[in-house]
């Protein structure tokens, strides 16, 4: 295990010997994450509208009351100091989640990549590919899929954009996809029987033809049953 980091960057006292790699790339990350520049990065390219929304709206506003990227992650969704770190760094691609996992654990923290069961239980949205099996909020989601594949692929494609803090337009589902398909799949989502509302209302129209499906990237688990 490593040592843990306080919010000064300075390790605190471990029983265990520190990993010197861990902390090494820890600081490395650190130092970049805490620049004014990445700040800008994280604001436009990772926070959703929902979180700027949580931190004022306005991005010097947000800077001014919580000063630093790590610590908007802190506030938006109660992570330590050492795990807001990285997960900036995962978020802006400079951490696999593998590379991810390894410096949670070395802190002594669970790692991004959570077992099934477990993921279930915390009631994160988790998504057998193949059998159309949907569990949240820790129950089995009782839905009725029939033979609507194309709805299906939809709600897993928002979900792989979810993951990746990224919009739908036509082109994500190919050159040749009508401009309004987002729609329309959206609106045949809602018709699918037992697909929660709570969810559809998760979709959320950032511009013509593009619809952002705003859960948390972190809480959805797609499984390859």
């Amino acid at each position: 295990m490593i040592a843990k980091i306080t919010h000064s960057g300075v390790p605190e006292p471990n029983e265990a010997s520190p990993n010197s790699r861990a902390v090494e790339e820890f600081h490395r990350i650190r130092q970049y994450v805490l620049t004014p520049p990445i700040a800008a990065r994280v604001w436009e390219e990772v926070l959703t509208p929902e979180e700027k929304k949580r931190l004022g709206g306005e991005f010097y506003q947000a800077l001014n009351d919580h000063r630093t990227t790590v610590a908007w992650l802190q506030k938006l969704h109660n992570l330590s100091y050492q795990r807001s770190v990285i997960e900036v760094g995962r978020r802006l691609g400079w951490l696999s989640d593998s590379k991810a996992d390894w410096l949670l654990r070395e802190g002594g923290e669970e790692p991004i990549n959570l077992s099934q069961c477990e993921a279930i239980n915390r009631g994160h949205l988790v998504i057998e590919r193949y059998s159309r099996t949907v569990w949240w909020q820790t129950e089995l989601l009782e839905i009725t899929w029939g033979n609507k594949h194309a709805v299906w692929d939809f709600f897993l494609l928002a979900c792989e954009h979810a993951k990746e803090n990224k919009p739908m337009d036509h082109f994500s589902f190919g050159a040749d996809a009508r401009e309004n398909i987002v729609s329309q799949r959206r609106h045949a989502l809602k018709l699918i029987p037992g697909f929660p509302s709570q969810l559809l209302a998760c979709f959320e129209s950032v511009g013509r033809g593009t619809q952002r499906f705003n859960f948390p990237g972190g809480q959805i688990h797609l499984i390859d049953d």
